[in-house]
């Protein structure tokens, strides 16, 4: 876990080292900077919609004030992305971005953002690609918002290809409830020790240098289909099943005593007699 006295030195654009190691070890404990994936669970999840109809050309010298219809141009087009929040409870690992504490030592100290984390989901264009990016990747992003005065939070800013981007908003409309995790992979810098020991599934900090890549690499959808057993408790009482829904399912007593039929056996078989002694008075009245 990353302490508030942690001091990092810059060691080159995908290390950085302690600043301060203890005296004890040979050489200083290392950050190395690498594709890590990150689960993000989302909450409060929202579907924007703009709808544009014109744009407006800039025109900073007023060149067109004589005739600033000019300046208005047809833009029709309709664009949807998904706007929500990360799930803090369930988010395993923890982002902390690098701040500049000594520019002239090259130290630099961990900032948490106390916000809550922002993600917006997008269809995008893949890149074109160059000498140093590949061609084909739908591009994304993680930097902190901190501009405004209490504002500071961090926001992943990603695209998807327009046809998954429909399929998720049509899962969204069918299902306003579907929960929606999104695995990044977030260009960041981890902890060599973690690195080298931690199992997948335990939790990490990670550090992030401004603006840092973070393409989508993919998204879950999953919606509750009926009712759903509560298996994390025991049953509330006996022949009784508990469901998530609130409604309860009746069974059979576990320990039920057997019913005792002959005393039933008895009453009917004292009644068809009495029925047949009846029929035979009145066939007997009749014949008389």
């Amino acid at each position: 876990m990353v302490s508030r006295d942690e001091r990092l030195r810059r060691i080159s654009d995908f290390i950085y080292q302690e600043a301060n190691p203890p005296e004890d070890r040979h050489q200083p404990l290392e950050w190395r900077r690498n594709f890590n994936t990150v689960c993000v669970p989302l909450v409060n999840i929202k579907i924007v919609s703009t709808f544009n109809v014109h744009d407006t050309d800039w025109d900073p010298r007023n060149k067109s004030t004589d005739s600033p219809w000019q300046l208005i141009n047809p833009e029709i087009n309709t664009t949807r992305f998904i706007s929500a929040f990360v799930d803090g409870e369930k988010m395993r690992d923890t982002i902390f971005c690098a701040v500049v504490d000594d520019k002239e030592k090259g130290i630099t100290r961990l900032e948490r953002p106390h916000g809550s984390t922002n993600v917006i989901l997008r269809a995008g264009k893949p890149t074109e690609g160059s000498e140093k990016f590949p061609g084909g990747i739908y591009p994304g992003s993680c930097f902190r918002m901190n501009l405004e005065p209490g504002e500071d939070y961090l926001c992943f800013d990603m695209s998807l290809p327009e046809n998954q981007m429909n399929d998720i908003l049509e899962c969204l409309s069918r299902d306003p409830n579907v929960q929606i995790e999104v695995d990044v992979n977030l260009l960041s810098f981890s902890f060599e020790v973690d690195d080298a020991l931690r199992e997948w599934y335990h939790p990490r900090d990670l550090f992030i240098e401004e603006n840092a890549p973070a393409p989508v690499r993919s998204v879950s959808t999953s919606s509750r289909v009926g009712a759903r057993l509560d298996t994390s408790d025991k049953r509330s009482k006996e022949g009784e099943i508990a469901c998530t829904d609130g409604m309860h399912v009746q069974n059979a007593p576990i320990n039920q005593v057997p019913i005792d039929l002959s005393s039933v056996t008895k009453a009917l078989t004292r009644l068809t007699v009495a029925i047949w002694v009846l029929i035979a008075i009145i066939a007997y009245m009749l014949i008389k």
